[in-house]
């Protein structure tokens, strides 16, 4: 919250400054100091402050007490365990505590007595939580991330647990809004654990966190080419454009088809929904609905999208076109968090796709 209020208030001087340089006849002055002022803004994000922040949101408290809150979250299961009641530094009373995790990632819910707010936060900075002797056992396991060696594997489960936090802040998010408006029973019994698989251009392969290996994958934009295949080269699913500009460049709004070992499986089209960018895949019964949100910079993900099928989170997609590994160079390092792997060559299809479609990593 203080980040962004400083880049408005920073953004909203340059561009005072830059005005007054402009009628003053300064005008390189002038120009530079509008066009950082523009740069912050852009930076910064629009729209309102829950949709622009990724770690941190806030919903008006309306006299509800973090009690009431943690009497409706309080058997809830959750990627990082059941909430427990702390103190958090810098906030009166007791805090909902959600993890941590070995990363040390906690979601906290806290109560802001001066603006009479509820503040959720992703945090890691375990020293801020107020804990009694009792709860210290919470804290024993702890890994420094620094210590830790950097190949695809020990990455990803990293990664997929700053990931998962992202979207569970999400979701606690829309449950504390409920239980404020007076709704009841707005907590699931669990909010869904997802297996990590990972691909790495360098190795070639989709894995498990045990190292399997389930599926290779061929991309490229120009012809454009995005397939999946199994470990012996068979073709699982492929996705292609419908129309593509006198350049070659895919058009797309045109649409796309996919295919299921080189059978017609699902319809994709992009749209806009909530000013989220959401790709929509529609197979003959059931429809996916895969919606952009905020690169998680603390894992280094760049590009994300949550998948739904009937309103749930059933898989989460996100990737970097240019990580560094030793021994492998520069990679293009996706990541796929599926909580039912029924569907995951869906999942692996579409994101090699998205991928593609963006032309965000340089082939090798």
């Amino acid at each position: 919250m203080n980040r962004d209020k400083l880049m408005t208030i920073f953004a909203f001087f340059c561009g005072i400054f830059g005005a007054f340089s402009i009628v003053s006849a300064k005008f390189i002055i002038g120009g530079f100091f509008m066009v950082l002022g523009i740069v912050i803004f852009w930076v910064r994000g629009s729209g309102k402050f829950n949709e622009r922040s990724l770690y941190e949101k806030i919903v008006k408290a309306n006299g509800t007490t973090i009690l009431q809150i943690y009497e409706e979250l309080k058997d809830m299961d959750t990627p990082l365990g059941k909430p427990w009641l702390a103190g958090h530094h810098g906030y009166e009373g007791d805090s909902i505590v959600f993890g941590p995790n070995i990363y040390k990632d906690m979601v906290v819910i806290s109560y802001d007595a001066k603006r009479r707010e509820i503040n959720l936060k992703h945090m890691n900075k375990v020293m801020n939580i107020n804990r009694t002797a009792d709860e210290e056992w919470r804290f024993e396991n702890l890994i420094n991330a620094a210590d830790i060696d950097v190949t695809p594997q020990n990455y990803s489960e990293f990664a997929a647990a700053k990931e998962l936090c992202a979207v569970m802040l999400m979701q606690l998010t829309e449950m504390v809004e409920r239980i404020v408006a007076g709704e009841a029973g707005v907590a699931p019994a669990e909010i869904d654990k997802f297996d990590i698989y990972y691909y790495n251009s360098g190795q070639g392969e989709l894995r498990d966190m045990d190292g399997a290996k389930y599926m290779t994958a061929d991309q490229e934009y120009n012809p454009f080419t995005a397939k999946v295949f199994d470990m012996d080269g068979n073709e699982l699913a492929s996705i292609v454009p419908r129309a593509y500009d006198k350049k070659g460049r895919v058009i797309d709004k045109a649409g796309y088809d996919m295919f299921a070992e080189g059978e017609p499986y699902a319809d994709i089209s992009r749209e806009v929904r909530l000013k989220h960018d959401t790709f929509v895949i529609r197979t003959d019964d059931k429809e996916f609905v895969a919606s952009n949100f905020a690169g998680v910079d603390r894992a280094n993900i760049c590009y994300n999208y949550k998948i739904s099928l009937d309103g749930k989170d059933v898989a989460i997609v996100g990737g970097n076109p240019r990580l560094v590994f030793d021994g492998l160079g520069s990679c293009e390092h996706d990541l796929i968090l599926c909580a039912d792997d029924d569907y995951l060559t869906l999942y692996a299809a579409f994101w090699i796709f998205v991928m593609t479609l963006n032309k965000v990593y340089k082939l090798r």
